[in-house]
């Protein structure tokens, strides 16, 4: 993108037309392709999983869709993990769409996909998310290793052709597709299935239309193979998996062994953090870094001391638990204390202007924001209160959970 200065749709089309920005493509996909997960980092880290990756099959490519959903559910990752595992865009996959497209002398797929791709790339470098995304290929998912990786992880059944056949057939028979016509030759299904709420659908280009239980059973392959290789992936290297998938695809592929802090940090959900953009929420972390990290900090214990005293295998239990019983009552105390603060100092300032003379103005001082404008005479001057309010804004910034207050001063 840099070299050759396509950060654009338009650049990039440009630079395709040259066979140098081509071969260099090429030369650098074949470099940074890797198999052996070096590049990631097994600290604070999570695997982007069904319904999050953004680079999935069944997810919409186009970059008003890629930018609002990631805006929309990467800061439920980032409130804890550091950096998100992305498969796409693919060191791997270019270099075999590079090699394809110069056998056959046809560039329209290599192009359709880099003018998908580089804008999105240049969105997260412009709202500071480039810096948490790591980028590696997740296990194949070829038939064969598609079988390995299931039988790895304990999931045989998700991928038995007669079970998913029957399961297909009856979301079909309750009703549960929908299936309308998007153009000629073209027909967009979607599964509505209560087991199945917010699954995303798909665009089947055919003749005639496709039958419900074609609809279930094409998108069923798709999510349940793509929780396959997603859980196999994170498995295989021993960090979190986040997913947004309907829980029947994800706590089908999820090894129901012994609950991790982090498992359970990865289901957390706290309103203030999901209402907040994602470029802001990026920004807050790095201006507030101390307060993040004592937050993040008191959450794994709040985590780990739930799971010990809790009885229930469910991370989104846990997760619920932590949420109602540490997270939320912490921070309507800061609320609290925040508001008492505010309400001494105002009445007290209140009371110093009354009695004291105006007789100046005290300097525009940027860290005495109560005192900008203020005339008081010196004898009354309400500076003792400021300070004590002050002092007792500082005790108030040491709370556990000054990083959530802080969000939601954001909204």
């Amino acid at each position: 993108m840099d070299e050759y200065e396509a950060t654009t749709q338009s650049a990039v089309e440009a630079r395709l037309k040259s066979a140098g920005p081509i071969m260099r493509l090429l030369e650098l996909a074949n470099r940074h392709k890797t198999t052996d997960y070096s590049n990631v980092p097994l600290s604070n880290t999570a695997v982007a999983g069904p319904w999050l990756d953004p680079g999935a099959s069944f997810l919409c490519h186009g970059i008003s869709c890629r930018s609002e959903h990631v805006n929309l559910n990467f800061g439920r990752v980032l409130h804890y993990f550091d950096f998100i595992m992305l498969e796409g865009p693919s060191a791997s996959t270019y270099e075999w769409m590079v090699a394809d497209a110069l056998n056959d002398n046809n560039f329209s797929y290599l192009i359709n996909s880099l003018t998908r791709d580089v804008p999105f790339l240049q969105q997260t470098r412009k709202i500071g998310l480039d810096k948490h995304l790591v980028f590696a290929d997740k296990l194949c998912a070829c038939r064969p290793h598609l079988i390995e990786n299931a039988e790895e992880i304990g999931s045989q059944p998700l991928i038995d052709e007669d079970a998913l056949n029957r399961l297909a057939r009856q979301i079909g028979r309750e009703g549960g597709v929908k299936i309308r016509r998007d153009g000629p030759n073209q027909w967009y299904g979607v599964v509505t299935h209560p087991n199945f709420k917010g699954s995303s659908g798909h665009t089947f280009r055919q003749r005639v239309k496709p039958e419900r239980h074609e609809v279930a059973r094409w998108l069923l392959d798709e999510w349940l193979h793509s929780a396959i290789y997603d859980t196999a992936t994170a498995t295989r290297l021993g960090i979190p998996l986040v997913s947004l998938a309907p829980s029947p695809v994800l706590d089908a592929a999820t090894d129901p062994g012994k609950l991790s802090v982090d498992d359970v940090g990865a289901r957390i959900r706290i309103p203030s953090i999901e209402g907040l953009s994602l470029r802001e929420l990026i920004a807050l972390r790095d201006q507030e870094a101390d307060h993040f990290e004592k937050y993040r900090s008191v959450l794994r214990e709040a985590i780990s001391d739930t799971i010990e005293k809790s009885d229930s295998e469910s991370p989104d239990r846990v997760a619920e638990l932590v949420w109602q019983n540490k997270i939320k009552p912490a921070v309507a105390d800061i609320n609290r204390k925040m508001a008492a603060n505010n309400r001494s100092l105002n009445a007290k300032l209140m009371a110093a202007a009354v009695v004291g003379a105006i007789t100046g103005t005290v300097g525009a001082v940027t860290s005495l924001p109560w005192l900008v404008g203020i005339g008081l005479a010196a004898a009354a001057t309400p500076l003792p209160q400021y300070f004590k309010a002050r002092e007792e804004r500082q005790k108030i910034e040491v709370e556990d959970m000054y990083f959530l207050w802080k969000v939601a001063q954001h909204h």
